[in-house]
């Protein structure tokens, strides 16, 4: 019989054991902050869908750039069932080429592959290139906010809604860390073969280079990709995948202070899961049964925090860490106890881009390009809506059925699957 003192101590055991291997996220927990508010942050794991570590994963977030996830996620959609390839045409218009912080690389009228199209958009995060991919996938803007919102709510994001395909500023374009990690694991599962658009060092435009905006890219050990975000109302987000063995984690950072905070919130959060490792302590919640940061009904306004003319120089400390790029591209942090390496990593040398450029297309429709290219030069493509009451289209309830069963589907009224959710955040006063 096993004596009491012997079960005590097989039980002190447990407690060391479960200390040990949840330590390195207590350590990213506490400094992954900000000065003002913690913004929200998630691990998962890619295959399995466990939840290493979160906080307030549901609580609703202005998904800035990150939302050019879902433009992509749709494209590879339609490329999917044929209705595109990519070299099909994507036409810079005068719309898109106005749209505020444009990267502006090709001039209105020209025209792009699918493939380049994506290439600009998700590795310099491009708010024309996204405008001029939805004015020209599918069957006009509209059709393309509609099949963003659809796959949305196909893949259970429940707190997420699209009214632009870029992330500019809108009270109703919302997000949650939860669903941009749904929304990944679905690109991974999905859709794998399209996933090195998301891992591009840099693009090379006209003789100039580019490096992606996701600084863990070329840096961190093992980074697979994903996609950075800022607005001064979201603060800086960032999506970051990688891989170590057969280990492949996601890492969802939104509300960060700049851009090198953003990478190395996610960068301590990947290390934390992978010095974890797997097997019998590694599991956590399932992702769809989180509740974390629920309560809130609107997202929180980081431009106070972010972009105030009156932010002061701040004091170190493990939550308002400080940055110090050095020469040779190692990135130092102080927080509060002097200088050290940061957890990014260091450049790994130069790295060769992508060249980009017009041309190469191919495939239906391309006699008829001298016409949209006439009216891109005009500024008469299709201007994005307001809102997304869109009339429904019955043959949008199985556009992207994947085969002759699922065509034979009931029908699903596209209105009915664009009903918001009870929690939504309400529209603020003007400011």
């Amino acid at each position: 019989m096993t004596s009491p003192l012997r079960m005590l101590s097989g039980a002190r055991l447990l407690l060391a054991l479960l200390f040990l291997v949840t330590a390195p996220l207590a350590a990213a927990n506490e400094t992954a902050g900000t000065g003002d508010v913690l913004g929200p942050y998630l691990l998962v794991d890619a295959k399995s869908g466990d939840v290493l570590e979160e906080h307030d994963a549901l609580r609703p977030w202005y998904p800035a750039s990150t939302t050019k996830l879902m433009t992509a996620f749709v494209v590879f959609r339609a490329l999917e069932v044929g209705e595109i390839t990519l070299k099909s045409p994507v036409v810079m218009s005068q719309n898109a080429y106005n749209q505020p912080y444009a990267a502006r690389f090709f001039k209105p009228g020209s025209v792009l592959t699918v493939d380049n199209a994506l290439k600009v958009m998700l590795a310099r995060s491009s708010n024309d290139m996204a405008m001029a991919i939805a004015e020209s996938v599918g069957d006009g803007y509209d059709n393309f906010l509609l099949r963003m919102n659809l796959e949305a709510k196909r893949l259970g994001m429940t707190r997420t809604q699209f009214v632009n395909p870029h992330g500019l500023y809108s009270p109703h374009q919302v997000t949650c860390a939860r669903d941009l990690a749904l929304l990944t694991r679905a690109i991974f599962d999905e859709f794998p073969r399209y996933q090195h658009y998301f891992n591009v060092p840099a693009i090379k435009v006209g003789g100039v280079v580019k490096r992606n905006t996701n600084l863990l890219i070329s840096r961190y050990r093992g980074a697979t990709g994903m996609k950075t975000g800022y607005i001064c109302d979201s603060g800086w987000n960032l999506v970051a995948t990688a891989q170590r063995g057969r280990r492949e984690l996601i890492a969802v950072v939104l509300g960060a202070d700049n851009a090198i905070d953003r990478a190395e919130r996610a960068a301590r959060l990947l290390d934390a899961g992978f010095d974890r490792g797997g097997g019998l302590f590694s599991g956590g919640p399932d992702i769809t049964r989180i509740n974390s940061g629920s309560r809130y009904t609107e997202p929180y306004d980081m431009r106070d925090q972010v972009c105030s003319p009156q932010k002061g120089k701040k004091v170190a400390s493990k939550s308002n860490p400080i940055y110090k790029p050095m020469k040779g591209g190692l990135i130092m942090v102080d927080e509060g106890d002097g200088f050290k390496p940061s957890h990014i990593g260091q450049r790994k040398g130069p790295v060769t881009p992508i060249v980009v450029a017009t041309g190469g297309v191919e495939g239906p429709g391309v006699d008829d390009l001298a016409q949209e290219i006439l009216s891109a030069q005009l500024g008469v493509m299709p201007r994005p809506r307001p809102t997304i009451a869109i009339p429904p289209r019955p043959q949008l309830a199985t556009a992207f059925a994947p085969s002759e069963e699922a065509n034979k589907a009931a029908p699903v009224d596209p209105v009915l699957l664009l009903a918001a959710p009870a929690l939504m955040p309400r529209p603020r006063p003007d400011r």
